[in-house]
């Protein structure tokens, strides 16, 4: 209508939607609001309401191949899809950017989903049973560790390049709470003077997942490129931390002997 009075606008319940700017991510759903929220029988020509998002670049795990969009990505994968690959045949990461891997949330490293869609209790961001056994493994953890003090932890960063942001003691996805678990264990290990071993952290993330240590169940720990990332971010750089703090603290002192056996004094 060229020249709306005061009433038809409030027909189409236009104040709320002058406060700032919406968005929607799907253009159905922009079409749905339309209609029900504004009452539009008619709707205007709204492909030039879209903003153009960030860039997305990404890599494709069937074929290593480099992707330059998210348009790029869909098309691409589809054909691989299409073509009758399976996430068995996914190798790798998604290697978004950092920007927008810290956006990912309830989900599992890609190389991971094939193996884990076939465990008893899958990994679902809306399944009952899916949460229903995350609360038995938290509540093996018990309410000190879950809220144990940030300082404590050592995953509040990513876990590797996989994107996954693990924040510490959150306790959202299964996966945050295996890492949350078993850098804690990592770390009273080394207290003792323990590195621990790849058999070690799969024994103890089967004992929290499956209240067993039996090897015939499997845990993400058990997928070799997690576990290497893992290390790499909770026990290699804090050992390699550690071993430079106290390199740096002898540095300030002298080695020499006298009667009573050797001697540290300030260099």
């Amino acid at each position: 209508m060229p020249d709306p009075t005061a009433e038809h606008l409030n027909e189409h319940k236009y104040e709320p939607c002058m406060g700032g700017t919406r968005t929607f991510r799907r253009k159905d759903h922009l079409v749905q609001h339309l209609r029900r929220t504004h009452h539009l029988e008619t709707l205007p020509q709204i492909d030039d309401w879209k903003v153009q998002g960030p860039p997305v670049t990404s890599r494709c795990g069937f074929c290593d191949q480099r992707l330059s969009s998210w348009e790029e990505r869909v098309d691409h994968l589809g054909n691989h899809f299409r073509s009758g690959s399976t996430m068995d045949d996914w190798r790798g990461d998604h290697d978004f950017p950092p920007a927008i891997a810290k956006l990912v949330v309830n989900s599992l490293p890609p190389y991971h989903i094939a193996s884990d869609s076939r465990v008893l209790v899958p990994f679902s961001a809306t399944n009952f049973h899916h949460y229903d056994h995350l609360n038995q493994i938290k509540s093996r953890l018990g309410t000190s560790e879950l809220n144990a003090p940030d300082h404590e932890l050592n995953a509040d960063g990513q876990l590797g390049s996989f994107g996954e942001s693990v924040s510490a003691g959150s306790g959202n996805d299964m996966i945050e709470v295996l890492v949350f678990h078993l850098s804690r264990f990592a770390r009273q290990q080394m207290d003792k003077g323990i590195i621990p071993t790849d058999e070690m952290l799969q024994q103890e993330s089967r004992r929290l997942v499956y209240d067993c240590e039996d090897s015939w169940n499997q845990t993400i720990f058990d997928n070799p490129k997690w576990i290497a990332a893992f290390r790499r971010q909770h026990i290699d750089q804090v050992a390699d931390s550690e071993r430079d703090g106290m390199l740096h603290h002898l540095n300030g002192f002298s080695l020499h002997d006298d009667d009573h056996g050797p001697k540290l004094d300030n260099a």
